[in-house]
């Protein structure tokens, strides 16, 4: 889609939403999304959207250009967004939501109020380095706006797109919810009838993908709980699921599951009772996880043996809200960068902790914005999306220097 003097418009923002680097730290993929200026759609249940663009890009470091940019998803009546997941058999893994018209309403007699339900198209999609497509997965999923919810118990969506450690399957989880009707009191003693979600009716499904012919099934079943991380080594079919419950008013009830051989899902872990747990992250060797959770005004950094039932290994404390935690490929170091809209009088920082020395030190520059963060494999280098660039980052020495600049041309889209 290339500009045309006359019909551009302008953008309201953009970002980088997810950055994947291949197994040999060459190939550097990332996907762009843009907001239009003054470009608000609404339904009839007056939610709101920006008209969205979205496209995918890929950096070869070593060659320094740029040898492919996927096509601009401009979907000006619709939003659709790609994500990259990661790379498998020198293929990019891409991700590519893309939100359908309006369905029709659910009836159910004797509710008043009940939302539109909107469809979605997620499509699972490898593209070559040639820049062909080839999707090996489509599926069609209701999302849900507003309150109150339709009373359907087989209504899912599906969230969480991992790679197994060998990179040929794909995990994801699809939430099937269940709704229960409440009776709401208003003023005056008048009461209407409503929906709320029944957390012990609803239920996550895990799904495997194999990626070279896109046949899935169902590895994991969690009855009252939400995905938040899987971690799968398909060779010796051993798999973790990080997960919380469903109810709403429960952010932090955190658990660790593990699959035994038996394929029997036991909990490692689980968080104490008020415990204000943020985030769980298993390590790519599924050896040990970190744990961020706040105590006090700062936020603290667990780590834990997984093989010991949870024994702590180690926990050191970082100032500000830090919420980001992003383990490197060989499971020594630890990640961790501040939330969006939370910055220090340094910038928002990035800080590395090495598990083995146990050590914590801060790495690089203050960046004026959030940044969007990745390995290297060989955990040496990091690759940092920030302030409309691309930059590569020496841990040992915290030098830099600009691989990538976001081009004006793509800010020029024809409406």
């Amino acid at each position: 889609m290339s500009p045309e003097k006359g019909q551009v418009a302008s953008t309201q923002d953009w970002g980088i939403d997810s950055i994947a680097v291949d197994s040999s730290g060459r190939m550097l993929a990332f996907t762009v999304w843009l907001s239009l200026r003054g470009s608000l759609l609404a339904n009839s249940q007056s939610v709101h959207q920006y008209k969205n663009i979205s496209w995918y890009a890929v950096w070869d470091t070593t060659l320094r250009r740029q040898i492919l940019q996927g096509p601009r998803l401009a979907q000006l009546a619709q939003r659709t967004v790609d994500r990259a997941v990661g790379w498998s058999n020198k293929r990019l893994v891409i991700i590519r939501h893309r939100l359908l018209e309006p369905g029709a309403r659910y009836p159910e007699k004797g509710i008043a109020e009940l939302s539109e339900v909107t469809t979605e198209r997620v499509e699972v999609i490898l593209v070559a380095l040639d820049g062909q497509e080839d999707r090996v997965k489509s599926f069609i999923c209701p999302q849900i706006f507003g309150q109150p919810m339709p009373s359907r118990a087989d209504t899912g969506f599906l969230e969480r797109f991992d790679l197994c450690r060998e990179a040929d399957h794909l995990l994801f989880a699809e939430s099937r919810l269940a709704f229960r009707k409440v009776q709401l009191s208003l003023e005056g003693g008048r009461s209407r009838q409503t929906l709320a979600m029944d957390s012990a009716r609803s239920k996550t499904l895990v799904h495997c993908a194999r990626l070279s012919d896109g046949r899935s099934w169902v590895i994991a079943e969690l009855p009252g709980l939400r995905c938040e991380q899987i971690l799968d080594d398909c060779r010796r079919d051993d798999l973790w699921i990080v997960s919380r419950k469903m109810e709403i008013d429960n952010l932090y009830d955190f658990q660790l599951l593990h699959r035994r051989p038996s394929g029997v899902l036991h909990r490692v872990w689980q968080c104490d009772t008020g415990d204000e747990v943020r985030e769980v992250k298993i390590s790519p060797d599924g050896q040990i996880a970190a744990i961020r959770r706040f105590v006090g005004d700062n936020t603290e950094i667990r780590v834990i043996d997984l093989s010991r039932q949870g024994r702590t290994l180690w926990q050191f404390s970082v100032s500000d809200n830090l919420w980001r935690l992003l383990w490197s490929g060989d499971s020594r170091s630890i990640l961790v960068w501040p939330k969006l809209g939370i910055k220090s009088t340094k910038g928002y920082r990035l800080h590395l902790a090495d598990i083995r020395r146990k050590q914590v030190k801060p790495v690089g520059p203050g960046w004026r914005v959030p940044v969007r963060v990745a390995f290297h494999p060989d955990g040496r280098t990091l690759y940092v999306a920030a302030d409309g660039r691309l930059w590569r980052l020496d841990i040992a020495t915290g030098s830099i220097d600009v691989m990538w600049r976001f081009p004006v041309a793509w800010s020029q889209i024809r409406e």
